[in-house]
């Protein structure tokens, strides 16, 4: 029967009465384009028994077709039902009267009730399982489907489910839990596109091969939070407008998702404006390419975290921000310096948010970029640089501290002269009230006792600790002279302001704790740590004798000098 009515656009009624009846031992029946393009066809009467087994395009375009009994079919099994009802736009109800048998299903069900306008309401009573389906495009332009049934606890197994209810806006509430198995599903693209009105939905993402989701839930206005956690997306490319124009939604759980292998995230949350907070911290962005518009009228964002955005293989970020206009605060602490406008980027967004960025060399513009066009601060929190760091935010560079902040500069501790305020980690100047206290800078206190210090600065009375060698000490020390004038215990002997804890070679002890050694001068025999300084002789060669010294006294006008 395979063409046997096609393009007979002038029959309004059919009675198929005429064909003997077939028993199941007979062959099967092909009906496959049987009705095709009899658009004005509007009543179908048999009072026989068929057996069939491919009914492709069977009503393709009767559009005047209103109902259908099925009181002459007995399906066999893997029939082929694409395209069946294509264009039927005044189809309103379908009455199966199938004789089943334990293997029948069908084979291909894609585009099947395509642009089937006025249903409302579709019963699928196939009764097995249906293996390796292909249900793209399936209910496509079903605009006042309302309610979808399954009978007899059928599970299908599709392979396509492209825009399987796209446009289905008047459906509301959607179980697909336990019917619809999403194992071998390639591709998801605009699965539930302009399903304006749908606000409940039970599926189970476990997708192991989908590498397509672009669109899936396009203008899905009345959905509020979407459950995702089951959605397993290792081997998804495409997540381009993915969520684009879920107005409604105001809660997005993606912690679960797999984004390793995706290269396109292009107006994936453009426009939706009540999403108040949104969290993509588990996201890997090493291979996206494209996040133009990504977050684009999503005027209702307050809240974003990106932080371990990559964008090592990013082209482009076109009005990422565009027009996000509450935006208080956002991280994208691990974004690098790419070849884009930034100002672009945050054209018609809130120009007062705090923004978390890593502080690193590579990225020095675009903060920069970000203070010419935004009133943006840096986040220098634990919020943003984890628990452990203490960053302090510079309110005038609006740059962040690692350790410790003074007068609007950096510093690895604070500078001298200031103490420090250790609740926030700022440098401050310190002020010792009394007159007989030092500053101490390494125990940052004000104290009498400096054993162990020195005096560093006398007007500003600051005391800095010597070296570990000393028990009392000149001044700084350095690599190659502590600077000691008094040698601890651990190392008892001093010369020329190091401390040993016995004399150098060519040096003996002296009756005291100093070393005396040989003098840089050859008519020296030995000389002391304090005339060595001045290369003066503690005793002479044998060569030579000591000049004996002579004080004199003498006026110089009113002034009385005595010199040796």
């Amino acid at each position: 029967m395979r063409y046997m009515y096609y393009n007979c656009y002038n029959f309004s009624s059919i009675d198929l009465s005429i064909f003997y009846p077939v028993s199941n031992s007979q062959k099967e029946i092909n009906m496959s384009y049987l009705f095709y393009n009899c658009y004005k066809l509007s009543s179908i009467s048999t009072n026989q028994q068929i057996l069939v087994n491919d009914m492709r395009f069977m009503f393709f375009n009767c559009s005047q077709l209103e109902q259908i009994y099925f009181n002459f079919l007995e399906i066999n099994n893997s029939t082929n039902m694409s395209y069946m009802f294509y264009d039927c736009q005044n189809l309103t109800k379908i009455v199966w009267g199938i004789n089943y048998n334990d293997m029948s299903h069908p084979s291909d069900m894609r585009s099947m009730f395509y642009n089937c306008f006025k249903i409302t309401s579709i019963i699928l009573p196939f009764y097995n399982e249906s293996l390796y389906i292909n249900m793209s495009r399936m209910f496509y332009n079903c605009k006042q489907l309302k309610s979808l049934e399954f009978k007899y606890d059928s599970i299908y197994y599709p392979t396509d489910m492209q825009a399987m209810f796209c446009n289905c806006d008047s459906l509301q509430d959607l179980n697909l839990e336990n019917y619809i198995i999403t194992d071998y599903v390639e591709d998801m693209s605009f699965l539930f596109y302009n399903c304006s009105r749908l606000s409940s939905l039970k599926i189970e993402f476990s997708n192991n091969l989908t590498k397509n989701i672009r669109g899936i839930f396009l203008n899905c206005k009345s959905f509020t939070s979407l459950n995702l956690n089951s959605f397993y997306t290792p081997k998804v490319e495409i997540m381009w407008d993915m969520f684009k124009g879920c107005s409604g939604l105001r809660t997005l759980d993606l912690g679960n998702f797999d984004t390793s292998k995706v290269t396109d995230m292009e107006s994936m949350f453009e426009g939706c404006s009540n999403l108040t907070t949104l969290s993509l911290l588990n996201f890997d962005t090493s291979n996206v390419q494209f996040m133009n518009k990504m977050f684009k009228d999503c005027t209702g964002l307050k809240n974003l975290t990106f932080e371990n955005i990559k964008t090592n293989s990013l082209g482009k970020m076109h009005q990422m921000f565009y027009n996000c206009k509450k935006l208080e605060y956002l991280n994208l602490y691990s974004i690098k310096e790419i070849g884009q406008s930034y100002e672009e980027m945050f054209t018609k967004a809130s120009n007062n948010f705090v923004f978390c960025i890593e502080e690193n060399e590579n990225i020095p513009n675009i903060f920069r970029v970000l203070l010419n066009i935004t009133k943006a601060t840096r986040d220098c929190s634990e919020k943003c640089y984890g628990v452990g760091f203490k960053r302090l935010n510079i309110s005038e560079k609006k740059l962040c501290c690692l350790y410790f902040r003074y007068k609007d500069n950096c510093y690895d501790k604070c500078p001298r002269k200031t103490k420090v305020i250790n609740e926030v980690n700022i440098c401050e100047d310190f002020n010792c009230t009394n007159k007989d206290e030092y500053y101490n800078y390494e125990q940052n206190n004000c104290t009498n006792d400096i054993s162990g210090f020195y005096i560093n600065d006398s007007l500003a009375r600051t005391i800095d600790k010597c070296h570990e060698d000393c028990s009392e000490c000149k001044g700084g020390w350095t690599e190659n002279n502590t600077n000691c004038s008094v040698c601890a215990d651990t190392k008892p002997y001093i010369y020329l302001g190091n401390c040993y804890k016995n004399c150098t070679p060519g040096c003996y002890q002296g009756n005291t704790d100093k070393c005396k050694c040989k003098c840089f001068n050859t008519k020296c025999e030995l000389c002391s740590e304090e005339s060595l300084e001045y290369n003066l002789c503690e005793t002479c060669n044998k060569n030579y004798y000591p000049i004996q010294m002579i004080q004199k006294t003498f006026k110089l006008g009113k002034i009385v000098i005595t010199a040796q």
